[in-house]
């Protein structure tokens, strides 16, 4: 009954409370004190935070958690940010290696430059002259244009994959899914870059070990393969030593270093001297072949393909869209967190020495804080309405607990049985990064207790 009382109370006093002030947020909680004398916290959220911290745990006791989670937080220089993760159910994910970029390489109406550094594409043309100047430059790894019009399947996000970054203006997208480039209306790439390593002829002797490729050239591995002779292959016969040609097959044996060579010959008669050509496939491309600007002029609506799946392509011509997270390694003060659906287990969020920051019960898609509540205005918070009371004398403390670890108590008062008391405004204040936390000590055991408070 007395309980009842107080609730009545309550509510016609906050009523008038909640006509005449302005607040950021309020709270409103009641909580039955088990044991005379013992404070009890009436928190329910997250231990203080101190700056430092550099990554977050994150899993549930549910493995069927695999939604997505947004954690909002201030830096340790207490700038806001948000970063959004997938829970791996059960499993832990540790957020210090994620990254989520997104973006959107885009055409413009006005004559902006492209320049775009790709990894082994080919340009292939339905323009003019298609069949002699632009059919095939295959291993493009860079091409630049002014005042083009293109369409562009470019989008790429990279949800864990830290390594694609932003360096000196560029996108670096090293896992980029791009699908294609077309150039459109005529217009055209003004500088296409390409790697052309052609086939080399060289002299040789049969069955010959230490052959050297010339300067810059590379086998692309140490495989053996077979080649070709050309025509000139000469041979003594073993009956008149007259010469002769013939057109062989030699076996060309790489070795570690991936520059000199083993030849090995199975022929008859005898070889003493020859050539062998290595073809185009079997070394490293690496000689740049720059096209001219008459060629690539010709090169119109071209198409820009990849060649396999999971090429770089960087480009200083993009826009930034999404959830782009930077410093996700400066979690210094967690204050917030967001589930995409409801939790099926309870969802943990732990800092990187694995103490629990914030949980998530099941059922819920954000926590329960309690009377709790972390500043996150850069001018501080205040406590502009503080109300307690309950069935029994009962004394509220109200400890804050600075960005150094440090608590401090920054409000004490007894209220007395079945009275609520007003404590006023602004006797409680705290500052940005800092948490303030409630705490209930009753007189007499099993004592109900009523609380609200403001926050400015």
């Amino acid at each position: 009954m007395v309980m009842k009382m107080i609730e009545d109370i309550l509510r016609v006093f906050l009523f008038g409370v909640v006509l005449m002030t302005s607040f950021a947020s309020a709270d409103f909680m009641e909580k039955t004190l088990a044991t005379a004398g013992t404070a009890t916290s009436l928190a329910s959220g997250f231990p203080a935070q101190t700056a430092g911290n550099t990554y977050l745990l994150l899993n549930s006791s549910n493995s069927s958690d695999t939604q997505n989670i947004t954690i909002s937080y201030l830096t340790s220089a207490k700038a806001f940010k948000t970063a959004t993760y997938a829970l791996n159910g059960v499993t832990q994910v540790n957020t210090s290696a994620a990254t989520n970029y997104v973006y959107n390489i885009t055409g413009s109406s006005s004559a902006v430059a492209i320049n775009l550094d790709v990894d082994n594409w080919t340009i292939t043309s339905a323009g003019k002259n298609a069949s002699l100047r632009c059919s095939n430059y295959t291993n493009v790894y860079h091409v630049e244009a002014t005042g083009i019009i293109f369409t562009a399947n470019m989008n790429a996000t990279s949800a864990s994959n830290s390594a694609n970054t932003v360096s000196g203006g560029k996108a670096i997208l090293t896992s980029a899914q791009v699908n294609s480039f077309v150039t459109t209306n005529n217009t055209y790439f003004s500088t296409i870059w390409y790697l052309y390593n052609p086939a080399l002829n060289l002299s040789v002797y049969p069955n010959s070990t230490g052959n050297v490729l010339p300067a810059g050239e590379y086998f692309a591995s140490t495989a053996n393969f077979t080649a070709v002779s050309n025509l000139n292959y000469t041979w003594l016969n073993a009956s008149n030593h007259s010469e002769g040609y013939n057109t062989i097959l030699v076996t060309v044996l790489p070795n570690s270093d991936n520059r000199t060579y083993n030849v090995t010959v199975n022929a008859t008669p005898l070889l003493v001297s020859g050539y062998v050509i290595i073809p185009s496939a079997n070394l490293v491309q690496n000689k740049r072949v720059i096209v001219s600007a008459l060629d690539a002029s010709k090169c119109v609506n071209a198409t820009l393909s990849k060649a396999a799946t999971n090429l770089a392509i960087n480009s200083s011509r993009y826009n930034q869209t999404g959830s782009i997270m930077v410093g996700t390694s400066d979690f210094a003060y967690v204050y917030g967190v967001k589930l995409s659906s409801a939790a099926s287990g309870v969802v943990t969020v732990k800092n990187s020495t694995g103490v629990q920051i914030i949980n998530v019960t099941a059922g819920n898609t954000v926590p329960n804080f309690g009377a709790q509540k972390m500043c996150v205005v850069p001018t501080g918070c205040t406590l502009k309405t503080l109300i307690f009371g309950g069935d029994g004398m009962i004394k509220t403390t109200y400890n804050v607990s600075s960005t150094a670890g440090v608590t401090r108590t920054a409000y004490s008062g007894w209220s007395p049985a079945g009275t609520m008391s007003n404590a006023g405004s602004g006797i409680v204040k705290w500052g940005i990064g800092e948490t303030m936390t409630v705490h209930a000590t009753p007189y007499v055991s099993s004592t109900n207790m009523s609380i609200y408070y403001e926050v400015g």
